[in-house]
């Protein structure tokens, strides 16, 4: 289970109380993170780690560096996954199925809303 309080003192700011430090939210992206802005950081990092859980259960891996770029306009996410680690074409598919299968934040989405993603192999 999931909990969080939201508090709402003025006109488009809010403030949450729930794991961790409070997050502070907007109304416009111009004063700081909007609700939208952390949907986007919340399917980006959970696409992180559906990554790492791969490399972890497939490779024993424990460190494998992440970089997700991640973009929403028009119901549509553009998510480019930087894998600073080897795999193959194969493996592609493989990492793809995984985040489909373990990303529960892109479970959450409604179907009409498109989620494209890009992996990008990367060697340091």
């Amino acid at each position: 289970m999931y909990q969080t309080k939201i508090i709402g003192d003025r006109l488009f700011h809010v403030k949450s109380e729930g794991y961790g430090d409070s997050v502070e939210l907007f109304g416009v992206k111009q004063q700081g993170e909007t609700p939208m802005s952390l949907v986007n950081i919340a399917l980006g990092s959970c696409i992180t780690m559906c990554v790492q859980g791969y490399f972890k259960k497939h490779h024993q891996l424990n460190e494998v560096p992440i970089e997700v770029s991640s973009s929403y306009e028009d119901d549509h996410f553009s998510l480019t996954v930087a894998i600073h680690h080897s795999y193959n074409q194969e493996e592609s598919g493989a990492i793809l199925a995984y985040i489909d299968d373990y990303c529960r934040v892109k479970k959450l989405l409604r179907d009409d809303v498109k989620v494209a993603i890009s992996l990008l192999e990367t060697t340091q």
